[in-house]
This record gives structure tokens, C-alpha cells and sequence, in this order.
């Protein structure tokens, strides 16, 4: 009973990771910044702010004798991470009015989230089989 256990914790854990990631790049899809290699006037760099660089997860099986005893889940940097964004107003824009924009699309955050959310459900569900399945078999023995 210890392997279905250990494969749900690390798929609930895998759907942890994709929730803090989406969170991250909700809660920054505005936080621009200047455009990479660009020399903007100011040289302070409260003036020149660097832009959220929007992360994904990656998702893989751990397989160990053969057997598929888990998942893990690593956020890692977009590519590419951010986008060029027409912006002229912001002080920090280059000589061509851009500025560097997470890329974000809060569609595919949503679908993210709503990825995590079932994911975590059916790996609960396998906790409380497993949990189940453990109290019958402690019920047949005794």
C-alpha cells in the first residue's frame, strides 16, 4: 500500500507546483520592465525596472525498476520568457517606445489551474482507496 501512497503525494505535489506557478505569473502579468541589452536614459534602477520573466512547469515521470513510482514537477523559466510590449509612456522604454512584458497568457494560466485542481482531486481520491483498501484488509486478517 506504501507505492500508491508515494505515487499520489507526488502527484499532489506536482499540482502544488503548477498552482504556485500560475499564481506567480497572475499576480505579475503587468510587471514590465525595460527591454533586455537596452540603455535607457536613467541609470537608476528604480527608473529602469526589469521585467517578471513568466515561468512553466515540467512535468516528468520517475520510473525506478521499471516501475512508474511518481512524478515530479520543476518550474522553470519561459522561452521566451518575455515579449516586446508598445509602451512609449513608461519612462523605462527604449528609443522605439518598447518595453519587455511577461509572457503571460492568462488563458493558459487558467487552463493550468484547472489542470492542478483535477489532478490533485483524482490523487486524493487514490489516498482515501488506498486508505480504504488498507482498513479491509487489517479487518480480513484480524
Amino acid at each position: 500500500m506504501i507505492l500508491p501512497l508515494s505515487i499520489a503525494a507526488s502527484g499532489m505535489r506536482a499540482a502544488g507546483v503548477r498552482v504556485a506557478v500560475a499564481a506567480d505569473n497572475v499576480a505579475n502579468v503587468f510587471s514590465t520592465g525595460r527591454m533586455p541589452n537596452s540603455a535607457s536614459g536613467n541609470t537608476t534602477a528604480s527608473a529602469n525596472p526589469v521585467a517578471y520573466r513568466a515561468k512553466d512547469v515540467q512535468q516528468t515521470s520517475v520510473v525506478a525498476g521499471g516501475l512508474g513510482v511518481g512524478t515530479v514537477a520543476v518550474a522553470r523559466y519561459k522561452t521566451p520568457d518575455t515579449v516586446a510590449l508598445y509602451a512609449p509612456d513608461l519612462p523605462y522604454a527604449d528609443e522605439n517606445g518598447m518595453v519587455a512584458a511577461p509572457n503571460v497568457s492568462l488563458d493558459e494560466e487558467m487552463v493550468n489551474l484547472l489542470v492542478a485542481k483535477g489532478s490533485y482531486q483524482a490523487n486524493a481520491k487514490i489516498v482515501g482507496i488506498t486508505d480504504e483498501m488498507s482498513k479491509t484488509l487489517l479487518d480480513i486478517v484480524s
